[in-house]
C-alpha cells in the first residue's frame, strides 16, 4: 500500500480519544509529501499536495490551459517554455517554482526577469522560524534594520530600508508593516529584491516581503514546542475541502508563551486564522482570508556609541540595560483581511478584483535608554549618545494609542494575444490604496540614570497623562498601471509597462492636529526588461525600472528638527542570469545598479551641531548569488551570497563620501542544509552557517561593526503513531553562544546596536493525522 492510500485509510478510521492524547506533544504543518510530477507552472501554485487544496489550483490554471492551447500550433508564438521545480523528498522542498510577488500572477520564477528568493514551509518547519528576521536570514540581501526584540522588526533590502507601510504584503496586498506576522498559516515567505514601484507605487526602493497563506485541504495538525527558556508553544492547523473540491476552509491557531533569553523580556502571543476558497463557477472563484494576533512582550533597547566614537564592548547579548519594574510590555493587536475573486471570460482573458484591509493598533511602552544629555559628562553635540563610560539617561515613552492602517483595492485585467510570430501577454489595472496613522499624545519624561556596566538603581515612573489620539499621517495613492510581455518566438521576450501613481499625503502636528505637510504629485514609473532563454534550463535578463519614495524627516535634535523632505525618485539596473540545473535544483546570479538621493545630518557650526540636508547621490552596486533545492535525493539546501558596495558621492561632505553606508556589510553569506541519513532512514540532519562582514556605525566610517558568523545545528525525528506521522524536531541557533552586533541602523536619525540573538536551542513535535 503506498503511503497516500495508507493515511486516507487511517485517516478514515481514525478515533478522537487518540487525538487527544498525541495532541499534548504535536506540531502543526501538515504532512509535507513529494509534489506532484511537472505541470504548468501557474497551475503549480502551492509547494506539496498537502498544503494546498484543489481548488485553489484550478483559480490559477487558466494560464496553463492557454499553454496547452498554444502548444499545439507550433506556427504561432508563444510564452516562453516554464521550468517547474519539483521533489523527491518525503519531507517536501527547499525549491519552490512559483511566485506572483512580481507580476500580479502566479508566474514561474525561472521566467521572471527579477530577482526573487522564496524561503518555503519546509524551510520555515526545519527552523521552528516564529519571526521574520529567523526567515529573512536565509537570504544574504536582506539585513536587520532597527529590529529590537519585543517590537516590529524592521528590515532592508540590498542596502534601502523597507518603507513600513508600503513593503510587505500578504497574497500580494499592502498590509500595516509595524506588526510581527504570524507565521502558523502561512505557506511561502517570498522576497523580491529591488525596485517594486510597478507592483507597489510609491515606497522604498529596497524591495517586498510578500508572505503566501496556505490554502484549504484536508490536513490536521497539531503542534508542541518549547525551548532552553522554558517557552511554551502549541498549534493547530485544520482544513476541510467538499466532496467534489469545490469549497474549503483552513484554520490555524497557535498560543506561544514567549520566554526570551534576554532578561526581563518575556511575553505571550495569540493566533488566529482562516482562509476560504470558493470555486462559484467553471469561471469564477473566490478566495477569502482573515488573521488576527494579539502579542505582547517588554522592549529591549538599543546600545549607542560611547561618547559618539567608540563600540560598547564586554557587554552580555542577554542584559536588558535600563530595566525598571514598572515597565508595562508593548501591545499589538493585527488584523489582516482580503478577499480576491477571479473570472475567466475565456482561456485567454481574466479579471481579478481585490480588497484587503490591514491595521495593527499599538499600545506602546518602554523604559528608554538614550543619550546622555542629563550627565555632565556629555557635550550638546554627542548628546544623542551614551556616555563615554557608558552612562545613559532613562525616560519614561507611554504612547498608549498608536494606529497604523491600511486599505487597498485592485481590479486586474490579464489577456494574452497570438498574432502568428508574437505573443502578447497584456496586464491593465487600477488600484487605490490608503495609509493611515492615527496617534495619542506621548509621555517621554527623563526619570534617572544608569550605565551599560553597573545597571540602573530603581527611579518612580512619571505621572504625565497624555492627550487624545487624532489622526497625524493621511496618505492616499491612486495609480492606472500596465505592462505587456511580448514574446518572438521561443527565445526572445520584450517587456514594458508603467505606473502613473497620483499621490495625496497630508501630515499633522500630533500634539496640536495643525497641517504640517499637504504632498501633492503626480509621477510615472516606468519599468522594462529584455529576456532571452537560449534553452529550457537557462535564461538570461536585463532590466531597468525607476520608483518614487517619500522624502525623510529631519531627526529631533538637528538646526531642522523634525522637517519633510519631499518625495525623491529612484532608478535600478539589473541583470541577471538563472539555470535549472535540474527539475529540483537552480542557481540564479543578479548584478545590479542602484541610485537615489543622499539623504543625511551634515555637522556645522550652528548651536545643535548638524543640520539635516538631500545632497548628492547614493549608489549601490551589487550582485548576488543563489543555489536553492535538492542537490542529491538526500541533501537539500538553501544559500545566498551577496557583495554590495553602497557608497555616497558629492555629499557636500567630503568625510562621508565613498564610505559604505551604515548597517550595511560589504559581504554577507548563508547556507542551510537538509541531509537525510541514509543508513537511518527517519533521521535527518539540519545545520548551516551566517556570515556578514563588517558594518560601518557611522557615516563616516569612524566605526565599524566587526565581521561575524553564526553556526546552527540541528535534527529531524520521523516516527509514527497510529499510522500516523510524528515528527520531532530540535535546532539550536548561535551554537557557540557568540556575541556579535547583528544590527547597527538609525531609527529617526539615531544609531542603535542590537546585539545579535545568545545561544536559542527549540525542541518541538508535529503529529499529522
Amino acid at each position: 500500500m503506498n503511503p497516500s492510500s495508507q493515511h486516507k485509510l487511517l485517516h478514515d478510521r481514525y478515533r478522537w480519544p487518540a487525538r487527544l492524547a498525541i495532541s499534548l506533544f504535536a506540531e502543526v504543518g501538515g504532512g509535507h509529501m513529494a509534489m506532484v510530477a511537472a505541470t504548468p507552472a501557474s497551475q503549480m501554485y502551492n509547494e506539496n499536495a498537502a498544503t494546498g487544496s484543489a481548488l485553489s489550483q484550478t483559480v490559477k490554471s487558466t494560464a496553463s490551459r492557454k499553454t496547452t492551447v498554444r502548444a499545439a500550433n507550433h506556427n504561432k508564438a508563444k510564452r516562453l517554455q516554464s521550468i517547474v521545480v519539483t521533489s523527491g523528498s518525503r519531507h517536501g522542498s527547499y525549491q519552490s517554482n512559483v511566485a506572483e510577488i512580481s507580476s500580479f500572477t502566479p508566474q514561474s520564477i525561472h521566467d521572471t526577469p527579477a530577482s526573487i528568493s522564496q524561503v518555503t514551509r519546509s524551510v520555515i518547519d526545519d527552523q521552528q522560524a516564529r519571526l521574520l528576521s529567523d526567515v529573512v536570514r536565509n537570504d544574504a540581501s536582506v539585513q536587520l534594520n532597527d529590529a529590537a526584540t519585543g517590537y516590529y522588526e524592521g528590515l532592508s533590502i540590498r542596502g534601502f530600508p523597507l518603507d513600513q507601510a508600503t513593503g510587505y504584503q500578504i497574497n500580494g496586498l499592502t498590509i500595516a508593516g509595524e506588526q510581527n506576522v504570524p507565521l502558523e498559516n502561512k505557506q511561502s515567505v517570498d522576497i523580491l529584491k529591488g525596485e517594486s514601484a510597478f507592483q507597489n507605487g510609491v515606497g522604498s526602493p529596497g524591495g517586498i516581503i510578500d508572505y503566501e497563506t496556505k490554502r484549504p485541504a484536508d490536513v490536521h495538525s497539531l503542534t508542541f514546542g518549547t525551548d532552553a527558556q522554558g517557552s511554551r508553544y502549541y498549534a493547530g492547523d485544520f482544513g476541510w475541502l467538499n466532496r467534489d473540491k469545490s469549497f474549503g476552509i483552513r484554520v490555524n491557531f497557535a498560543h506561544e508563551a514567549i520566554h526570551s533569553p534576554i532578561q526581563y523580556a518575556n511575553g505571550q502571543r495569540n493566533v488566529l486564522s482562516l482562509a476560504a476558497d470558493w470555486r462559484i463557477t467553471a469561471k469564477s472563484s473566490l478566495q477569502i482570508d482573515a488573521e488576527w494576533q494579539r502579542r505582547s512582550q517588554i522592549s529591549v533597547n538599543g546600545y549607542q556609541l560611547l561618547g559618539g566614537t567608540t563600540l560598547p564592548s564586554h557587554v552580555s547579548n542577554s542584559a536588558f540595560i535600563g530595566y525598571e519594574p514598572w515597565v508595562q510590555p508593548t501591545t499589538f493587536n493585527a488584523y489582516n483581511l482580503s478577499a480576491r475573486y477571479n473570472y475567466s471570460f475565456s482561456d485567454d482573458w481574466r479579471l481579478s478584483v481585490r480588497a484587503g484591509s490591514s491595521w495593527s493598533d499599538l499600545n506602546d511602552n518602554m523604559v528608554y535608554a538614550y543619550g546622555c544629555y542629563y550627565q555632565a559628562s556629555c557635550s550638546n553635540a554627542a548628546g544623542h549618545y551614551f556616555s563615554a563610560s557608558g552612562g545613559y539617561d532613562i525616560y519614561d515613552y507611554r504612547m498608549p494609542v498608536e494606529d497604523y492602517r491600511n486599505n487597498e483595492v485592485q481590479a486586474l485585467l490579464f489577456g494574452d494575444i497570438d498574432s502568428g510570430w508574437l505573443h502578447q501577454s497584456v496586464t491593465l489595472g487600477i488600484s487605490a490604496f490608503q495609509h493611515k496613522v492615527v496617534e495619542s499624545g506621548e509621555v517621554y519624561e527623563y526619570v534617572g540614570s544608569g550605565n551599560i556596566y553597573t545597571g540602573a538603581p530603581y527611579y518612580p515612573q512619571d505621572d504625565d497623562t497624555v492627550t487624545p489620539a487624532q489622526t497625524v499621517l493621511d496618505s492616499r495613492q491612486f495609480a492606472i498601471f500596465g505592462s505587456d510581455q511580448l514574446s518572438f518566438g521561443q527565445h526572445w521576450q520584450l517587456s514594458l509597462g508603467g505606473r502613473e501613481v497620483f499621490l495625496r499625503e497630508k501630515a499633522f502636528d500630533s500634539d496640536t492636529g495643525t497641517l504640517q505637510r499637504d504632498t501633492r504629485q503626480n509621477v510615472f514609473l516606468p519599468q522594462a526588461s529584455l529576456v532571452y532563454k537560449p534553452t529550457d534550463q537557462w535564461m538570461f535578463y536585463a532590466s531597468y525600472s525607476k520608483g518614487l519614495s517619500l522624502g525623510n524627516q529631519a531627526p529631533w535634535w538637528a538646526t531642522n528638527a523634525n522637517q519633510f523632505f519631499t518625495p525623491y525618485v529612484s532608478r535600478q539596473t539589473e541583470l541577471g542570469a538563472k539555470w535549472a540545473v535540474s527539475q529540483r535544483f537552480s542557481i540564479n546570479a543578479a548584478l545590479f545598479d542602484m541610485t537615489q538621493p543622499f539623504s543625511y545630518a551634515r555637522p556645522d557650526d550652528s548651536e545643535e551641531g548638524y543640520t539635516y540636508v538631500r545632497k548628492g547621490t547614493e549608489r549601490h552596486l551589487g550582485a548576488e548569488l543563489s543555489a536553492t533545492g535538492e542537490i542529491t535525493d538526500h541533501l537539500r539546501i538553501t544559500s545566498s551570497l551577496t557583495y554590495i558596495h553602497a557608497t555616497a558621492s558629492q555629499s557636500g561632505y567630503s568625510a562621508y563620501d565613498g564610505v559604505q553606508v551604515i548597517n550595511q556589510p560589504r559581504l554577507k553569506a548563508s547556507v542551510y542544509a537538509h541531509y537525510d541519513l541514509p543508513w537511518v532512514p527517519q533521521l535527518s540532519l539540519l545545520g548551516g552557517v551566517n556570515y556578514s562582514g563588517r558594518k560601518s556605525v557611522l557615516n563616516d566610517g569612524s566605526v565599524q561593526a566587526p565581521a561575524f558568523a553564526t553556526l546552527s545545528l540541528g535534527a529531524s525525528l520521523l516516527t509514527h503513531v497510529e499510522g500516523h506521522p510524528l515528527t520531532f524536531r530540535l535546532s539550536i541557533d548561535n551554537l557557540t553562544n557568540r556575541f556579535y552586533w547583528a544590527d547597527a541602523g538609525a531609527s529617526g536619525g539615531d544609531m542603535f546596536l542590537y546585539p545579535g540573538q545568545p545561544r536559542t536551542a527549540r525542541l518541538s513535535a508535529q503529529y499529522d493525522f
